[in-house]
């Protein structure tokens, strides 16, 4: 058992909105292993947090209390050991978003032999912010067999329901997957794969207006892009993933409406003086339109292949997959259902110290057309007494809004978007854990986006970060 008290402050200075955060954690962490019950870990933690803007005299308050136990308990059979996996979390805040939460799931994974094997997951998550509630509960089990270490063969199966102050709704799925690796000479592989879904989705909506909490991003240099589409811009907020920092919108971040009715955020402009950092975690809540009442099929196939040679240092890739949506009830009267292709193809090199590769990505979808190629290059290498690594990137994308969208217009968006990455990091005393580490990212983007109107008029805007 341990019990671990921590106060620490930060500030942040020099930017258009300084911050100072001041933060206590109570938290207790206990394991326990028992031969009955199998091996068990309880965590409790109490958290406080206050955060103040002395340029908007702003102060901002919350406090969270936490309790979460696993429990993983196995046994022998078949020659095999069978395990359960259990979970449950409870979780109350008050501050801000006022977000309560409550998680349970539990997995049974068992062994029939060597090549047989099965999994069944059942998962609980009732979540209550101001004015909303949302309860989703959700099962899945899949059943898989290999044949030697060449073929692999799953089918699965899975079942989800969900309540919501607007309304509530339901949908299955079942499916199947195919898998077979091929051993080449000089150490090479060659993995195919096939894969078919489809299963029914139907919605009880009495409001056309849904909302979303805690949806977490981590900060990419691009493509920052919400999970839903129709998204109300106004209703979008941003906080720190432990969400006890509020984020401010044209300070922080910009929100951007891009092809297909989609959302992204940017942070990385000169215009900005975001406190934001590329690879932070964000939760972010937000509301989207939906459609009232329907019910619809969705179909997904998809194929892929993959070469890998000489020990990995050459790997080979592509993939196809399509999916279609089919209205069986109901009335579109929001968002348009989806049929999509997506094809990817790509090849990387690993070397001792070099790795560099070239991606490409094509997305043909009912809402947009995307296409994108990305190249890398990372170096990595000893540098007195110390690790140097150099990492360059660059993202070029063109997306296209189709025009069968609800739209006047037809936007066309091109982005470039360059990063150059350097981490040294050298460790001085191992005892006394002395360590230096210095980063430095650049990175610059070029953003065009051409708008045709039914009068055939255009607008263009070039901006660079």
């Amino acid at each position: 058992m341990r019990l671990t008290y921590q106060n620490y402050k930060r500030t942040t200075e020099g930017i258009n909105q300084n911050r100072s955060q001041t933060t206590s954690v109570l938290s207790l962490d206990a394991k326990l292993i028992n031969d009955w019950l199998g091996e068990t870990e309880v965590k409790a933690e109490a958290y406080d947090s206050n955060t103040s803007s002395e340029d908007r005299n702003t102060e901002t308050d919350l406090q969270r209390h936490s309790i979460e136990a696993r429990n993983i308990f196995s046994w022998l059979a078949f020659s095999k050991n069978q395990r359960l996996y259990s979970y449950y979390k409870r979780q109350k805040e008050e501050g801000p978003a006022a977000l309560n939460s409550v998680d349970w799931s539990e997995r049974l994974e068992l062994a029939f032999g060597k090549a047989l094997s099965s999994s069944t997951r059942y998962t609980s998550r009732n979540l209550e912010a101001i004015n909303q509630q949302h309860r989703t509960t959700r099962f899945r089990s899949w059943l898989e067999h290999r044949l030697y270490d060449s073929l692999t063969t799953r089918v699965h199966y899975s079942l989800q329901q969900n309540k919501h102050s607007a309304g509530h709704g339901n949908e299955w799925e079942q499916g199947i997957l195919l898998d077979y690796t091929k051993k080449l000479p000089l150490k090479s592989s060659l993995s195919l794969g096939y894969s078919h879904s489809s299963g029914n989705t139907r919605q009880f909506n009495m409001d056309n207006r849904q909302g979303v909490n805690d949806e977490l991003m981590a900060v990419k240099l691009s493509a920052n892009i919400l999970r839903n589409i129709d998204i109300i811009e106004s209703s979008i907020v941003v906080y720190s993933q432990d969400r006890s920092i509020l984020y401010e919108k044209n300070i922080d971040y910009e929100v951007v409406s891009i092809p297909g009715g989609r959302t992204e955020l940017l942070f990385f402009r000169s215009n900005l003086s975001s406190a934001i950092a590329l690879n932070d975690v964000l939760s972010i809540d937000y509301a989207f339109l939906t459609n009232r009442s329907i019910k619809y099929r969705t179909t997904t196939d998809g194929v892929s292949a993959q070469l890998t040679m000489w020990q990995q240092r050459l790997n080979v890739y592509f993939s196809y997959s399509q999916t279609d949506q089919e209205l069986l009830s109901g009335v579109l009267d929001t968002a348009p259902l989806v049929e999509a292709r997506n094809f990817l193809a790509g090849a990387e090199v690993r070397l001792e110290k070099h790795d560099f590769g070239v991606r490409y990505s094509y997305l043909d979808s009912t809402l947009s057309t995307d296409r994108s190629i990305h190249g890398f290059w990372h170096y990595t290498t000893g540098y007195r007494r110390g690790t140097l690594i150099l990492r360059w990137e660059n993202t070029y994308t063109v997306s296209q809004q189709n025009a069968s969208t609800i739209s006047v217009a037809s936007d066309q968006l091109k982005t470039n978007v360059m990063m150059f990455h350097i981490d040294y990091k050298r460790i001085f005393n191992r005892i006394l854990k002395m360590e230096l580490t210095v980063t430095i990212t650049i990175f610059a983007g070029m953003k065009m986006i051409s708008r045709k109107s039914h009068s055939k008029q255009s607008l263009k805007r070039l901006f660079t970060s």
